[in-house]
């Protein structure tokens, strides 16, 4: 196994990770920004996951010699439709790492928060994904569900 087929297949499950725990948010919840206060900046799990969707794809479009993607796509209506978006594009993204050449690694790509290394840029989205998987998780934790869930597969 090469370093990109094992970052490429981190990818993927993260991106599966955070799916089954959007999936597994009550639906009431999905849009909820949950505050201290005024001056809480905070975004829901829909948000997060949307903008997982949109680093994912950016990252592609930057390691294939592109730019990211101008405004991002449709934000997704339901958990269900965020879900299959972002492992489709995840998967997408996937196929891209495995495709990469060695010297890529210290290749320094553009972005939004400055330049950074190939090696940085492929480790990005999928500690991004299991980031907020973690951030979904505390939200559901704030309305009372404690149950940590795995997917099956």
């Amino acid at each position: 196994m090469t370093v990109f087929d094992w970052q490429a297949q981190q990818t993927e499950q993260a991106a599966k990770m955070l799916a089954h725990t959007l999936k597994h948010t009550e639906a009431d919840r999905l849009a909820w920004k949950p505050s201290a206060d005024a001056k809480s900046e905070t975004r829901s799990a829909m948000e997060q996951v949307h903008e997982c969707i949109r680093v994912n794809a950016s990252v592609a479009a930057r390691l294939q010699g592109g730019e990211a993607p101008a405004g991002g796509d449709a934000y997704p209506e339901d958990a269900e439709g965020a879900g299959r978006k972002l492992v489709q594009g995840a998967s997408s993204l996937a196929e891209v790492i495995r495709r990469l050449r060695p010297e890529v690694l210290e290749t320094m790509f553009p972005s939004p928060m400055g330049e950074f290394p190939g090696a940085f840029m492929i480790s990005l989205p999928a500690s991004n994904m299991m980031y907020h998987v973690g951030q979904i998780n505390y939200i559901q934790t704030l309305y009372g569900d404690t149950e940590f869930r795995f997917p099956q597969d």
